[in-house]
Protein backbone atom coordinates (compact mmCIF):
# COMPACT_ATOMS: atom_id res chain seq x y z
CA UNK A 1 0.00 0.00 0.00
CA UNK A 2 1.45 3.63 -1.06
CA UNK A 3 2.54 6.03 1.67
CA UNK A 4 2.13 9.01 -0.59
CA UNK A 5 -1.30 10.67 1.17
CA UNK A 6 0.43 9.70 4.59
CA UNK A 7 3.65 11.65 3.86
CA UNK A 8 1.22 14.50 2.00
CA UNK A 9 -0.61 14.83 5.71
CA UNK A 10 2.88 15.12 7.37
CA UNK A 11 4.27 17.54 4.89
CA UNK A 12 1.22 19.73 4.98
CA UNK A 13 2.16 19.76 9.36
CA UNK A 14 5.29 20.74 8.77
CA UNK A 15 5.33 23.29 6.67
CA UNK A 16 2.54 24.89 8.43
CA UNK A 17 4.54 25.09 11.75
CA UNK A 18 8.10 26.14 9.28
CA UNK A 19 5.65 29.18 8.08
CA UNK A 20 3.94 30.13 11.36
CA UNK A 21 0.50 29.10 9.62
CA UNK A 22 -0.54 27.27 12.65
CA UNK A 23 -3.73 26.82 11.54
CA UNK A 24 -2.39 24.86 8.48
CA UNK A 25 -0.32 23.13 10.68
CA UNK A 26 -3.02 21.66 13.42
CA UNK A 27 -5.91 21.10 10.57
CA UNK A 28 -4.60 17.54 10.19
CA UNK A 29 -4.15 16.37 13.77
CA UNK A 30 -6.93 14.53 15.18
CA UNK A 31 -8.55 15.72 18.05
CA UNK A 32 -8.05 12.71 19.94
CA UNK A 33 -4.20 12.51 18.89
CA UNK A 34 -2.21 10.78 21.77
CA UNK A 35 0.93 12.71 21.62
CA UNK A 36 4.31 11.89 23.32
CA UNK A 37 7.44 13.82 23.93
CA UNK A 38 10.56 12.10 24.68
CA UNK A 39 12.24 13.27 28.04
CA UNK A 40 11.25 12.86 31.35
CA UNK A 41 10.61 15.37 34.49
CA UNK A 42 13.49 17.67 34.11
CA UNK A 43 11.64 18.19 30.60
CA UNK A 44 8.68 19.95 30.71
CA UNK A 45 7.34 19.57 27.52
CA UNK A 46 7.55 15.27 28.16
CA UNK A 47 4.91 13.33 28.38
CA UNK A 48 2.13 12.78 26.50
CA UNK A 49 -0.19 15.12 25.46
CA UNK A 50 -3.45 16.09 23.84
CA UNK A 51 -3.57 18.46 21.16
CA UNK A 52 -5.03 21.22 22.76
CA UNK A 53 -1.87 20.93 24.87
CA UNK A 54 0.37 21.24 21.62
CA UNK A 55 -1.34 23.93 20.38
CA UNK A 56 -0.73 25.89 23.22
CA UNK A 57 3.20 24.82 23.15
CA UNK A 58 3.59 25.91 19.50
CA UNK A 59 1.86 29.04 19.97
CA UNK A 60 4.71 30.20 22.80
CA UNK A 61 7.01 29.08 20.11
CA UNK A 62 6.54 32.23 18.86
CA UNK A 63 7.47 34.33 22.22
CA UNK A 64 10.81 31.99 21.97
CA UNK A 65 11.48 32.12 19.01
CA UNK A 66 10.01 35.75 17.08
CA UNK A 67 11.33 34.33 13.58
CA UNK A 68 9.44 31.18 13.96
CA UNK A 69 11.08 27.30 14.31
CA UNK A 70 11.76 26.12 10.99
CA UNK A 71 11.66 22.21 10.42
CA UNK A 72 13.44 20.19 7.87
CA UNK A 73 12.46 16.93 6.80
CA UNK A 74 15.87 15.16 5.75
CA UNK A 75 14.85 11.28 6.00
CA UNK A 76 11.59 9.68 5.35
CA UNK A 77 10.22 6.30 5.90
CA UNK A 78 6.41 5.64 4.71
CA UNK A 79 4.81 2.73 4.96
CA UNK A 80 1.04 2.62 4.40
CA UNK A 81 -0.33 5.28 7.18
CA UNK A 82 3.24 4.90 9.24
CA UNK A 83 5.54 7.84 8.81
CA UNK A 84 8.77 8.40 10.34
CA UNK A 85 11.28 11.16 9.63
CA UNK A 86 14.52 13.31 10.73
CA UNK A 87 14.24 16.62 10.99
CA UNK A 88 16.69 19.38 11.43
CA UNK A 89 15.35 22.03 13.52
CA UNK A 90 16.71 25.41 13.51
CA UNK A 91 15.45 28.87 14.88
CA UNK A 92 17.18 32.03 16.98
CA UNK A 93 16.13 32.76 20.09
CA UNK A 94 14.72 36.40 21.47
CA UNK A 95 18.59 36.65 22.82
CA UNK A 96 19.96 36.17 19.14
CA UNK A 97 21.45 32.51 19.90
CA UNK A 98 20.98 30.09 17.32
CA UNK A 99 18.87 26.80 18.11
CA UNK A 100 19.65 23.93 16.18
CA UNK A 101 18.56 20.54 17.32
CA UNK A 102 17.72 16.89 15.53
CA UNK A 103 14.48 15.12 15.70
CA UNK A 104 12.90 12.06 15.03
CA UNK A 105 9.10 12.00 14.50
CA UNK A 106 7.33 8.87 14.56
CA UNK A 107 3.64 9.54 13.14
CA UNK A 108 0.73 6.94 12.79
CA UNK A 109 -2.00 8.59 9.74
CA UNK A 110 -5.47 7.54 9.41
CA UNK A 111 -8.45 9.26 6.98
CA UNK A 112 -5.73 12.09 6.76
CA UNK A 113 -5.37 13.14 10.45
CA UNK A 114 -2.26 12.34 11.86
CA UNK A 115 -3.68 9.94 15.35
CA UNK A 116 -0.22 9.42 16.73
CA UNK A 117 3.01 11.54 17.53
CA UNK A 118 6.24 10.57 19.32
CA UNK A 119 8.56 13.27 19.18
CA UNK A 120 12.10 12.23 19.93
CA UNK A 121 14.96 15.38 20.35
CA UNK A 122 17.88 16.25 22.82
CA UNK A 123 16.27 17.16 25.56
CA UNK A 124 19.42 18.45 27.39
CA UNK A 125 20.16 20.50 24.93
CA UNK A 126 16.58 22.07 24.56
CA UNK A 127 16.50 22.50 28.44
CA UNK A 128 19.89 24.70 28.32
CA UNK A 129 18.88 27.01 25.42
CA UNK A 130 15.09 27.15 26.24
CA UNK A 131 14.35 26.96 29.63
CA UNK A 132 17.85 27.99 31.72
CA UNK A 133 18.98 29.92 28.65
CA UNK A 134 16.12 32.37 28.85
CA UNK A 135 14.80 31.36 32.50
Amino acid sequence: MSGEPSRKVVEQFFEGISAGDFDKAYAVIAEDVYWWVAGGEYFPFSGVHTKADAVKTTAGIVSVFPAGLHLTPTNWVVQGGDVSVEVDGHAVTVDGRNYDNKYHFFFRVRDGQIVVVKEYHDTLYATKILIEGLG
